[in-house]
């Protein structure tokens, strides 16, 4: 969201260089009574400014930020943007390395959730919306605890994103990660193949690692259902992309090869495949990562 934030001198006129930002209701009223130059309403003001904020310190930690997304909303309650911005800061903020106490992640998280449901109380047809729910569930600070709901819920709000917005692909990419994690191969499988990878890449160029972890995993949910010949083929085809890449575009969008050795060292068994996996994961430098999993690495 770069292009969302607000030049160094807006935001230095609300922290005023703190080290740790303070953020108090006088604040937010003198900050808004300020002449800022840009032609926004004071909702999208306030939404600018959390978004430049968020990967600061707050005196306050994540109340400090709240603060100031909760004037955004009395501002205009109508304002979807500013829901949605919100949830997306609380997502990053109930990650582990921004946020230890458990307690404090999980009040995160419902505050995100909070901010999402009533999104889609002012519209219920928007698919980002239902889409960003998915994810805060796919990634709750609860998702692994006994009995969670969180991947059920995950999965149903991608489901719902696909029905309401056929084109949203990481909704359809996500919708498989889910059936993935639930071993459900068959409707992961499914569900990865409905993945238009064309237009997900002619929409965020920048995620080519996502099409490669995706062909990977559509190749292991082959394996897993009895497909091996199909695998294998998915899988030399894999490694074709990989092979074709330079060391430092390698590194960059290749995020690992689990997949590959999951299936290589539990369903596949083809050597020349398997000499081809050595030596990419030597190429790549993973091969620490599966010392225990594979004798000859």
């Amino acid at each position: 969201m770069k292009h969302l934030e607000l030049s160094e001198d807006i935001i230095r006129s609300f922290t005023q260089d703190e080290e740790r930002v303070i953020v108090t209701d006088k604040k937010i009223a003198a900050f808004l009574a300020s002449d800022h130059g840009p032609d926004l309403d004071e909702a999208e003001l306030l939404r600018r400014l959390c978004i430049s904020l968020e990967q600061e310190e707050f005196d306050e930690g994540w109340e400090g930020l709240k603060k100031i997304y909760v004037a955004a909303e009395k501002a205009d309650p109508q304002n979807i943007g500013v829901l949605h911005s919100c949830a997306i800061s609380a997502m990053d903020w109930f990650e582990e390395w921004q946020t230890s106490d458990m307690n404090e992640r999980m009040r995160i998280a419902y505050d995100g959730e909070q901010a999402l449901i009533r999104a889609m109380n002012i519209d219920p047809e928007d698919a980002d919306i239902v889409y960003t729910l998915g994810l805060l569930y796919y990634d709750h600070p609860g998702r692994l605890g006994p009995e969670s709901e969180y991947e059920e819920k995950a999965l149903n709000c991608f489901i719902k994103a696909t029905e309401k917005d056929p084109g949203l692909q990481m909704a359809y990419l996500y919708k498989a990660h889910c059936y993935h994690d639930l071993e459900d191969w068959f409707s992961a499988y499914h569900s990865y193949l409905q993945v238009d990878c064309d237009q997900l890449l002619s929409e965020h160029p920048e995620w080519r690692w996502r099409v490669f972890k995706r062909n990977e995993q559509l190749a292991l949910c082959s394996a897993k259902l009895g497909k091996t010949e199909e695998a294998k083929e998915r899988f030399s085809d894999f490694f074709d992309e990989i092979e074709h890449l330079s060391s430092d575009e390698a590194f960059d969008d290749v995020v690992n090869m689990d997949e590959t050795v999951q299936a290589f060292t539990t369903v596949i068994n083809d050597p020349s495949l398997y000499s081809r996996m050595i030596n990419l994961l030597k190429k790549i430098d993973l091969s620490d990562r599966y010392k225990n999993e594979l004798y000859d690495i």
